[in-house]
Formats: structure tokens, C-alpha cells, sequence
């Protein structure tokens, strides 16, 4: 671009800077998703379109800067396509409004680039914070099943051993004969007073067939009676 020109387009620019950020940031405020307070908010609009017009008018002109422009805009909050539309709206609107056809000219094919690129930049940037934002909360949901997980299974043991000891207790009984015993009938366990009256040591009734110890009579019963108390739980 020639220099004379140039410093022509770089006081006329200047000069519309405040509008444009004013644009953008009227674009940024009005999604109500912005955690900046609306000074801080403007401090750093008022530095990004400064950066917009460096890159617009920059020699030798190279627009990829504008992307990072773009990103930054996205990362201010309301990273949504109604802002983004807003802003390339107020890019082209407020720096061209009132220049002469010549200059317009001049400055449409730069501006046509760098507002590609910051639509680029900002569009990026904005996809990869849905992605964080997706990325928390399935970490959040992960971590609090988790939690609830690992309470379930601790209450789980609890009721284990408190039931565990309210068996063991039953089982040591002194005057009741006591066994525990599996499905298949294969005692598993059995106290002092049932040994006692097998004649054996405890230990030698583990490993027994609880049938055995019924007689004819009483043998199916007791198995319909133990298969109750097992599905009943």
C-alpha cells in the first residue's frame, strides 16, 4: 500500500477505534455471560480493536494475526454466533463508515481477510471451551458416582460385618445347636453345642452335609424351609 495512503487509512482508523470497540463491546456485554467487570471488560476491547486495526494496515500485510484477535474476543464470555455475528457486523461497518469510495477500496480486500481469520480464531476458541465445559462436567458426574460409589460400597460393608457378627454371635451360642451352611447344604460354620451333639470337634463338622444330620422325615422339609429363608434373603 502506498505510504502516503497509508497514513491517510491509519488517522482515519484511529479515529473510528472507539467505535468499533464500543460495537464490540456492546456484542460481548449483551450475552449477560461475561465474569469481567464492564470497565475491565472495555479496557480490554479497547486494546483488541487497537490490535484489529494494527493488523488490517500492517506492511507487509498478513491477516493470520487476526485469529488470535478473534480467540481473545471468544475467551471475554458470549462466545456464541449471535456475538460473533455482531462483531464481524460492527468490523467492516464502523471502520468504513464515512471514508471516502477510495479508501473503502483500499481497505476491503485487508478487512475481508482479517475478519476471516477472526471468525477463525474466535470460532476455535470457542469450540474448545464447549469442549472444557463438556470436559468438567463429565469429570464433575465421573468423580460425584464415584463418591456416591465408594459410599455405597462402604455402607455395604458395614451392614456385612454387622450382620457377620450378629451371625457369630447366634452361631456361639451355648445351649442351641447353630450351623451355617451353603446351598448345597455344605455346612460352612458351626458353634460348640452342635459338635457337642455329633460328638465331634467343630472343626470336624465343617465340610458335613446338613441333610445328614435330618432325619427321612424331617430332611425335605428343612430343605423347603432353608430354600425359603435364602430367596427371602
Amino acid at each position: 500500500m502506498n505510504p502516503s495512503k497509508l497514513w491517510l487509512l491509519t488517522g482515519a482508523l484511529r479515529e473510528r477505534r472507539d467505535a468499533l470497540a464500543a460495537g464490540w463491546f456492546r456484542a460481548i456485554m449483551d450475552t449477560g455471560g461475561v465474569a469481567l467487570e464492564p470497565a475491565d471488560l472495555r479496557a480490554r476491547v479497547d486494546i483488541l480493536s487497537g490490535q484489529a486495526i494494527i493488523h488490517l494496515l500492517a506492511e507487509p500485510f498478513d491477516p493470520r494475526p487476526a485469529g488470535e484477535t478473534g480467540a481473545s474476543l471468544a475467551e471475554l464470555g458470549g462466545a456464541g454466533p449471535e456475538t460473533l455475528g455482531r462483531i464481524l457486523e460492527g468490523f467492516p461497518h464502523e471502520l468504513l463508515r464515512g471514508l471516502p469510495p477510495k479508501q473503502v477500496a483500499l481497505l476491503e480486500p485487508h478487512l475481508s481477510a482479517c475478519a476471516g481469520w477472526l471468525a477463525a480464531g474466535f470460532c476455535e476458541r470457542a469450540s474448545q471451551a464447549i469442549l472444557d465445559e463438556q470436559d468438567a462436567a463429565h469429570n464433575a458426574l465421573t468423580d460425584q458416582l464415584q463418591r456416591a460409589q465408594e459410599a455405597q460400597r462402604e455402607e455395604l460393608e458395614r451392614a456385612l460385618r454387622e450382620s457377620d457378627r450378629t451371625v457369630r454371635a447366634l452361631l456361639r451360642a451355648p445351649t442351641e445347636f447353630a450351623a451355617i451352611f451353603d446351598q448345597e447344604g455344605t455346612i460352612l460354620d458351626a458353634n460348640e453345642a452342635l459338635a457337642l451333639r455329633l460328638r465331634k470337634d467343630p472343626e470336624e463338622v465343617i465340610g458335613l452335609c446338613a441333610w445328614d444330620l435330618f432325619s427321612d422325615d424331617t430332611r425335605e422339609g428343612a430343605k423347603r424351609h432353608a430354600e425359603m429363608a435364602i430367596h427371602s434373603g
